[in-house]
């Protein structure tokens, strides 16, 4: 984002969508700011912050009305799709909606979002899903707890359990994991 101000001071800000980190951004001029200036800049700010605060709320809240009712609709997968034949793998739960795997993102109880995995491999999550810190379990009530794996994708979670029969968090994305865990 970059924004010009009339006085000749320009200001913005970049994210690194890989790392999450966010980098505050100036142009130089030949003056330094007053401090009435830095203040006034810093007011708007807080006010774009906390606006953009709001409006990610709203959106993620939006995003669980929509994820829950999609979820609702979806058809329980028989395991026959052609993405979890291909990848050997059972369906864990996972439903189906307009040809597409669907997965759910839970924190707690709540469904917060859906991630779409095509037929192809290709994975897409609802827009405005809440990502951060939401898992899908695979896992079954009696399961010895002692051991609890966490991974990125489902097809790689289904198949580390499959194979050991632990209970696996999936955590959709490398950077969720270190949340997840929390």
């Amino acid at each position: 984002r970059l924004k010009v101000e009339p006085d000749g001071f320009a200001v913005g800000w970049f994210k690194n969508w890989r790392t999450g980190e966010t980098f505050p951004w100036h142009s130089k001029t030949n003056r330094k700011a007053t401090a009435e200036e830095k203040q006034e800049a810093k007011r708007r700010i807080d006010q774009m912050k906390a606006a953009r605060a709001a409006m990610d709320i709203e959106a993620k809240r939006v995003a669980a009305d929509k994820a829950t009712a999609l979820w609702s609709r979806a058809t329980r997968a028989t395991g026959q799709e052609e993405y979890l034949t291909r990848k050997g793998i059972a369906a864990h739960g996972a439903k189906v909606h307009n040809d597409a795997l669907v997965i759910p993102l839970r924190k707690g109880l709540d469904i917060v979002g859906l991630q779409f995995i095509a037929a192809d491999g290709s994975k897409r999550f609802l827009v405005g899903s809440d990502v951060d810190g939401s898992y899908f379990s695979l896992a079954a009530k009696g399961d010895d707890l002692s051991t609890i794996a966490i991974g990125e994708g489902f097809a790689t979670c289904a198949s580390v359990r499959e194979a050991t029969g632990w209970p696996i968090i999936v955590a959709f994305n490398a950077g969720n994991l270190k949340p997840v865990a929390k």
